[in-house]
């Protein structure tokens, strides 16, 4: 697709590999307990009824909330997190912040009411909330800004002097409760940009590699096999003890089971690895592929989907319950050209 804001939001069953398109233009879609379909579009948050048993939108898109940052053309991902309780915790857009790379939070109710969590403005790299609603977890990084007298990159007019980089560093963990008191605040143990997720104890941080950084880091291209970018750390809010798991290959990606005693990770290797409590490997799996990965709501199964177009069910216990190849399909063609970054600039976006 031309941009993700036109992608599709699909369902697929899990026993027959049937799909069935839910929304046209959409990202980020995602099911939550009161019966509706939540998804992003152009930075506003829709929701629709949506009928699970009958897989099939129920009634028309509502907006939600407006300015809720996403990953623009790089991923479909956007900055949103749901609690079941119905909480909803968001990062807002740089073009509703005007701050650059800083963002504040806010807490927003089911009747859209939104209450300030954080109004310090900062550089949160990811953002999540615990599944009780009571805490949220952010990782921030110091984010620096190079200028020089000349251009910085290339021979472009009008030309780029000052750039913004993130510089190798430790990440601080903050974890706050519903009222904005800040319940933790500590340094990362390593350097590197971290994910950062709750298991069922809100009293537990896990932190894990972001994809792209454990591929390499600060002009250091896939290098693997650093520590940082195959360490998964589980953090106890009460205590401030870190627990580092470490991995034999660098991080895909990393999901918690609901009832928190057990995270599937995926490596660069292609291999999935089920995880206890202790970092023991309870399972392991070869995907083909590094894989984005989910757990069922009752945590009774997992799926695992690669680049390839690959889809796999786990059972609990990390075991194989199927694998299917979902069909490629080319992607319709731009019906406008992409537009650009900086004007007058041949960088563009969508």
């Amino acid at each position: 697709t031309s941009s993700w804001d036109d992608a599709h939001i699909v369902a697929q069953s899990l026993q027959t590999g049937e799909r069935r398109v839910l929304i046209t233009g959409g990202r980020d879609g995602r099911y939550v307990a009161t019966g509706h379909l939540v998804y992003l579009r152009k930075g506003v948050l829709l929701g629709v009824p949506f009928n699970a048993g009958d897989v099939r939108v129920a009634g028309g898109a509502v907006s939600l909330i407006e300015g809720i940052g996403d990953a623009g053309s790089t991923t479909g991902t956007a900055q949103y997190s749901l609690a079941p309780s119905g909480s909803l915790l968001y990062v807002p857009s740089l073009s509703v912040t005007g701050r650059g790379t800083q963002s504040t939070l806010v807490w927003v109710d089911r009747a859209g009411r939104e209450e300030p969590l954080i109004t310090d403005p900062r550089p949160f790299a990811s953002a999540r909330i615990s599944p009780d609603g009571s805490r949220v977890a952010v990782v921030e990084y110091g984010v620096s800004v190079w200028v020089r007298s000349g251009p910085a990159i290339g021979k472009w007019d009008p030309p780029i002097l000052a750039l913004n980089f993130l510089p190798k560093q430790h990440g601080r963990l903050r974890v706050f409760d519903g009222t904005g008191r800040e319940l933790f605040s500590e340094r990362l143990p390593e350097e590197g940009m971290f994910e950062v997720g709750f298991s069922n104890d809100a009293d537990e941080v896990w932190c894990w590699p972001a994809a792209w950084f454990a591929r390499g880091m600060a002009g250091a291209a896939w290098l693997p096999v650093d520590r940082p970018a195959r360490t998964i750390y589980r953090v106890a809010i009460r205590s401030s003890a870190a627990v580092a798991l470490l991995l034999p290959d660098a991080v895909a990606d990393c999901a918690l089971a609901p009832a928190g005693e057990r995270a599937l990770v995926s490596c660069w290797d292609g291999q999935l690895r089920l995880l206890d409590r202790a970092g023991q490997v309870t399972a392991t799996l070869d995907a083909g592929g590094p894989a984005r990965l989910a757990w069922s709501g009752e945590g009774e199964f997992a799926v695992a989907g690669t680049a390839d177009g690959r889809l796999l069910r786990l059972e609990r216990n990390g075991a194989l319950d199927w694998s299917k190849v979902i069909p490629a399909t080319e992607p319709p063609p731009l019906t406008h050209p992409p537009s650009e970054v900086v004007a007058g600039l041949p960088i563009f976006q969508g």
